[in-house]
C-alpha cells in the first residue's frame, strides 16, 4: 500500500493497482469504512487531464466524463436494490470543494443523491440518456449477462457556477422505463 495518500482523506484499508499509464498511477481501493474508491496520483494538475479529455471528446473520441472540479473529488460506487434484486449501479463523483462534509459521510443510511440534495442547493443540471451494453463489472453488479442492454442516465449538477456532482446510473434495460409527457410550446 502506498504511503503518499493525502492526509486530509480517509485512509485506505486496501489497494489494488490498475493497469494503464506510465506517468500516473491508478488503484482501486477500499476505505476503512468499506467504501470503494479509485485513486489516481499524477505529477501534474487534474485540470491538465480534464483539458486533454475535453479536447479528445470535442474531436469525437470516446472518453470518460469529467466533473471539472479543480480540487479533491470523492469517487463513489454503489448498488441500489429493489427488494433483494440489484436495481441500479451508481458511479458518482462529488466535488469536495463544494461539499467537504461528503469526505466524512459513509452513505450507509442515506444514498448519495438524497444526501446531497439535503445539503447543497443546485442551480443547474444536465441529463444525458443513452443505451449501452453491460460491461463485465456492471453486469456483475446488476446480476445480468455481460453485453446485456442497459439504460444509462448521467447527470451533472452545479451550485451557482461550481460543479457539485457527476453521477452515472446504469439500469438493466428490462427493469427501467423512461416516460416523458410534452405539450406544444406557445410562440
Amino acid at each position: 500500500m502506498d504511503h503518499d495518500w493525502p492526509p486530509d482523506l480517509p485512509p485506505l484499508a486496501s489497494e489494488e493497482p490498475l493497469g494503464g499509464g506510465y506517468i500516473c498511477r491508478a488503484a482501486r481501493g477500499r476505505l476503512a469504512d468499506g467504501r470503494r474508491v479509485v485513486v489516481k496520483r499524477c505529477p501534474y494538475p487534474a485540470e491538465a487531464e480534464a483539458d486533454g479529455l475535453a479536447a479528445l471528446a470535442a474531436a469525437g473520441a470516446p472518453v470518460p466524463a469529467v466533473l471539472g472540479a479543480a480540487g479533491p473529488v470523492l469517487v463513489l460506487e454503489c448498488r441500489h436494490f429493489a427488494g433483494k434484486r440489484p436495481f441500479a449501479h451508481e458511479q458518482r463523483l462529488i466535488n469536495l470543494a463544494a461539499v467537504p462534509e461528503a469526505a466524512e459521510e459513509a452513505f450507509f443510511d442515506t444514498a448519495p443523491g438524497p444526501w446531497l440534495i439535503g445539503r447543497v442547493p443546485w442551480s443547474a443540471a444536465e441529463h444525458r440518456i443513452r443505451a449501452v451494453a453491460a460491461e463485465k463489472h456492471i453486469a456483475a453488479a446488476l446480476d445480468i449477462a455481460t453485453g446485456a442492454p442497459c439504460l444509462v442516465i448521467e447527470r451533472r449538477t452545479w451550485s451557482a457556477e461550481h460543479p457539485v456532482t457527476h453521477v452515472r446510473f446504469t439500469y438493466a434495460a428490462e427493469n427501467h422505463t423512461l416516460v416523458a409527457r410534452f405539450t406544444p410550446s406557445t410562440g
